[in-house]
């Protein structure tokens, strides 16, 4: 095992709690969505042993997408949670705002069409790790 590696495995085992953050507007909600495909590759490929929580951040939706979002979000039981903004913030308002609700060690934004793929946790902890 490399000691790059290795540094990375025990980094990952000091962090409590890792959040992720996802900024989502009006994006696809269908059963092959993007947003399910996120969170069901967060829960799969995630670290045993973490703990995470998972930041969804609306900065823009319709309607006739809320309680669809919420009945969602209800049933992974408080691992993810859904926020909203009050008014329109764009972007990296959103991603500000998503920050402060955070619990986490570490912080992780990731766009609303990304899919986690195994082992993608571990290269961003141990860059954290080497600066602190």
């Amino acid at each position: 095992m490399c000691l790059s590696t290795y540094f990375s495995f025990l980094f990952c085992k000091l962090v409590k709690l890792i959040s992720v953050l996802s900024c989502i507007s009006n994006i696809s909600f269908s059963g092959s969505g993007c947003l399910v495909r996120i969170v069901q590759t967060i829960f799969i490929t995630r670290i045993h042993g973490n703990c995470l929580e998972i930041l969804l951040y609306c900065y823009w939706l319709t309607e006739n997408l809320k309680s669809e979002l919420e009945e969602y979000v209800k049933q992974f039981n408080g691992k993810v949670k859904l926020y909203r903004n009050t008014k329109r913030l764009g972007l990296i308002g959103t991603r500000t705002n998503g920050a402060r609700y955070s619990k986490g060690d570490v912080i992780v934004f990731l766009d609303a069409h990304c899919e986690c793929q195994p082992n993608w946790l571990p290269p961003l902890l141990t860059r954290i790790a080497y600066d602190r």
